[in-house]
């Protein structure tokens, strides 16, 4: 959609790593993910772009693992949130109100344990 002065926008995806190869660990140029950038500048009056930028994902050499980009792990839980509260609001719209709180409760003991992690 777009995007005025002043106003900035977030958007998450999920990537899905391939297994590692001998091929992929020896190849830093190999991109898990491209994301390319077109506007149109209005005060300017002219386009721009696209502009691009490769995410590579590097693999320690042990079974580590990291913690979560805390800012990212907030924004994915609005997203679980909303869509919680969306699939309960279509149970409840057929009448299935006791299986929509038990997802609500669900989700909701979820998001604690995930708040208290990233917190």
């Amino acid at each position: 959609g777009d995007i005025y002065a002043e106003e900035s926008r977030d958007i998450i995806f999920e990537v899905a790593l391939m297994a590692p190869t001998k091929t992929s660990q020896d190849d830093p140029s190999l991109g898990h993910a491209l994301v390319e950038l077109s506007y149109m500048d209005t005060i300017k009056h002219c386009y721009i772009g696209p502009l691009t930028c490769t995410a590579n994902i590097s693999r320690p050499s042990n079974n580590l693992v990291s913690w979560p980009n805390r800012y990212v792990a907030v924004q994915w839980m609005r997203v679980r949130t909303a869509k919680a509260i969306s699939a309960a609001e279509e149970l409840a719209k057929l009448g299935n109100i006791d299986e929509a709180k038990a997802s609500l409760s669900k989700w909701m003991t979820e998001f604690n344990r995930e708040s208290f992690e990233v917190a």
